[in-house]
């Protein structure tokens, strides 16, 4: 989110609201099994992953992990269900996930 921070701050493309749910693939990834970008972009779809670690290519490979993991996760009843599965329950003050609440 940092990262993503920065270049919307750079680009003219508007930020995303703060109360803009925020999905993690990675995140929703480690709760089915733990493994590199490669690795499971060939479970999901069969294929080798072509240019590992170009941004392109590993934005691209990541949305179309997430379009995979939604067809497994067909039991889900919304977004805000999906984003509630990958928090940790803690209220954060920034987008990047850097300011919280504690106690």
């Amino acid at each position: 989110m940092p990262l993503l921070s920065a270049e919307f701050e750079r680009s003219t493309i508007s930020r995303p609201e703060s109360d803009s749910s925020m999905i993690d693939v990675l995140a929703i990834e480690r709760k089915i099994t733990s493994h590199k970008l490669t690795e499971t972009y060939k479970r999901y779809t069969g294929q080798e992953l072509t240019d590992a670690h170009d941004a392109l290519s590993d934005a691209q490979a990541t949305l179309e992990v997430f379009e995979h993991q939604l067809k497994r996760l067909d039991h889900l009843q919304s977004l805000d269900d999906l984003t509630q599965r990958c928090s940790d329950g803690t209220e954060y003050y920034d987008i990047a996930g850097k300011m919280y609440i504690k106690e």
